[in-house]
């Protein structure tokens, strides 16, 4: 099912939040492997005997965690440091030790089933169970002997050392348990499900390689250099108001667009980053697009730059589809140093990353707020939870071209996008679809409900765009998964329905739109055991909205949802690009002297943002 089409995508994820949102992105492609109907090389290729994302990413240090250089979770492949021998300076010299980052359990769950599988399959001569079992006698004598040594010296160290004791102790208690149960389930046993291991990855995660659960080629990773992330924040700022919206910024230290330039000025680091690229496209059979997960808001805005007009040059045919994650919204302090320079970082990479995309989408969470998702309970101030939104936002929307439905990249674009002066587009999603069965769907694409553009049923994903209900979107795109092609007809008349056809039912309903398509799927998009549990509990393991007040489902992540996604072309895109002029020529240059813009330059950015917004205005209708 992974070689049966030659079309190719590569994908570069730039940033720290578009990482986030990738690795919810490939977990959930790793997920639905065994779906027949998505072409899985048109993402991945093969390494060894894996299957890995055909990926360039991205980012500071510090955002790596335990994924090593070689492109696997810790203890299988870990990097080693330089040491203090390598050095060419002459004079004293010392070892600075860094301690090996602190993997969590879903991480050494990985490593644990992964050793398990190797010595089912004669790999490995000893058994990882015993091995564990082994290690905690070994911290059990260490941790008795502390204790007796504790009563004779109860200084900080002992008290350190007895800490790290019981963590260890901890870990391999629970470890040893998760072990038992995978023992028992490759053995063919029946398992409780109420032992089976469940991840608080909520509150472990502090980067996205925490739970990033494919593997990555080494080809793929590049870590910035000079710029780093000390012990980045999973939680965001929690915003009092709208108008007195926070900034959140968790790359302080790479916040100047110009700065993602500075990379493609040391031959060096150019040679680096297009060697990446290069070792993926050189074998690539025919490159159907290429896509980028980016972090406008900061100096990967410039990175972004740099690597379009690469790929620009290379594959000038070759459409270009691009993600940009916003993280905060576009109101904020105009006060406050750091959001004046995302919205310049903001204005500057709209105004030049417009005229290199064939297809822009803007994606945020920060504009939106609890009530925003009917079925889902989740923590806004989580990175680790938003994100997971636009990863299956952005798994839905890209099913097209991933599948047997007829449609490449330049056709998933040109369906959108019917002038290269208008390609910016809004997404909604609906994480979960929101019904009780199929059926229902019936009454959800009713001609009395509102249209799908201003649909209380779907969660506008691109900030500051208006909503209205006469505006007519010029194309739109629709993919709806895990409902069947055919409904019951027996409810049709009940809503007024001439078919029973989902394809048909979309097309009505969307019919005041000029160009339309939509796509169905039968099989719902299988979840990863990666993903948060943010599904409110009316949510029922199948996805659908259960009825029944009994079902338990505390802790328990649904196998599987009904998914939606709606991309759009529409004049409302114009609220959203009037807000970013408005808010970039609001302000003063003259305080961002390390951005190297003269005043001209300035104002003639601020001109082209207006003229970008205007070409949306509905008085050019």
């Amino acid at each position: 099912i992974f070689w049966n089409t030659p079309m190719e995508v590569i994908t570069f994820q730039l940033g720290h939040l578009s990482s986030f949102v990738g690795t919810h992105f490939w977990n959930i492609q790793e997920a639905n492997a065994n779906n027949n109907s998505v072409k899985h090389k048109a993402l991945f290729r093969a390494s060894k005997d894996k299957l890995v994302p055909r990926l360039v990413l991205v980012d500071l240090k510090g955002s790596f965690g335990s994924l090593s250089k070689e492109g696997v979770m810790g203890n299988r492949g870990q990097a080693s440091l330089p040491t203090a021998e390598a050095s060419l300076w002459g004079g004293n010299s010392y070892l600075a030790e860094q301690q090996p980052y602190k993997k969590n359990s879903f991480l050494r769950a990985l490593d644990d089933a992964s050793e398990q599988m190797a010595h089912k399959a004669g790999k490995t001569n000893e058994d990882p169970l015993i091995q564990k079992q082994n290690k905690l006698k070994s911290v059990l004598k260490e941790l008795a002997e502390a204790h007796e040594g504790a009563k004779v010296y109860s200084g900080l160290l002992m008290k350190m050392r007895l800490e790290e004791l019981e963590e260890q102790k901890k870990d391999l208690e629970e470890d040893i348990q998760r072990m038992l149960v995978r023992k028992r389930q490759l053995e063919g046993q029946e398992v409780d499900p109420s032992t089976k291991a469940i991840f608080s990855l909520s509150k472990s995660v502090k980067t996205w390689s925490d739970y990033l659960k494919v593997y990555m080629d080494p080809h793929s990773l590049y870590e910035v250099p000079f710029y780093s992330i000390a012990d980045p924040p999973v939680k965001i700022p929690s915003l009092p108001s709208p108008s007195t919206e926070l900034s959140y910024d968790p790359l302080s230290n790479f916040n100047v667009y110009p700065q993602g330039h500075e990379l493609f000025k040391d031959i060096d680091e150019q040679e680096a980053l297009e060697e990446k690229f290069h070792w993926f496209l050189e074998e690539c059979d025919k490159v159907q697009g290429v896509q980028f997960f980016s972090d406008v808001a900061t100096g990967f805005g410039g990175v972004t730059q740099d690597f379009m007009e690469m790929v620009k040059s290379e594959l000038p045919r070759t459409p270009i589809l691009l993600y940009s994650i916003y993280g905060n919204s576009l109101t904020g302090d105009s006060y406050n140093m750091a959001n004046q320079k995302r919205l310049l970082n903001l204005g500057m990479s709209m105004a030049n990353l417009s005229e290199l995309a064939t297809l822009y989408i803007p994606m945020s969470f920060r504009h939106l707020n609890k009530q925003s998702f009917q079925q889902l309970d989740m923590d806004m101030t989580n990175m680790y939870e938003t994100s997971s939104v636009l990863g299956a936002a952005i798994h839905s929307l890209t099913s097209p071209f991933r599948s047997d439905c007829g449609v490449d990249v330049h056709g998933f674009a040109s369906s959108l996008v019917t002038d290269s002066r208008k390609n910016i587009c809004a997404v909604d999603v609906a994480l979960p679809l929101g019904i009780e069965n199929p059926n229902a769907l019936y009454k959800t694409l009713s001609a009395d409900s509102d249209p799908m553009h201003a649909s209380h049923w779907m969660t506008p994903l691109t900030p500051s765009v208006t909503r209205e209900r006469h505006t007519f979107p010029d194309t739109s795109q629709v993919v709806m998964t895990g409902i069947p092609e055919l409904l019951d007809y027996s409810d049709a008349s009940k809503y007024g329905a001439r078919t029973n056809d989902v394809g048909r039912l979309l097309d009505q309903y969307m019919v005041s739109v000029p160009r339309r398509v939509s796509y169905t799927f039968k099989s719902g998009v299988s979840l990863p055991i990666s993903f948060p549990n943010i599904f409110a509990s009316s949510v029922g393991k199948n996805g659908f909205i259960s009825t029944s007040a009994s079902e338990d489902r505390a802790g328990v992540l649904p196998e599987s949802v009904p998914l939606a996604s709606h991309v759009y072309n529409t004049p409302q895109i114009f609220s959203h690009l009037d807000l970013l002029a408005r808010s970039v020529k609001n302000l003063q240059i003259s305080d961002h002297h390390e951005y190297g813009m003269a005043e001209d330059s300035f104002k003639n950015l601020g001109e082209q943002l207006t003229v970008l917004a205007e070409s949306y205005s509905t008085r050019h209708f």
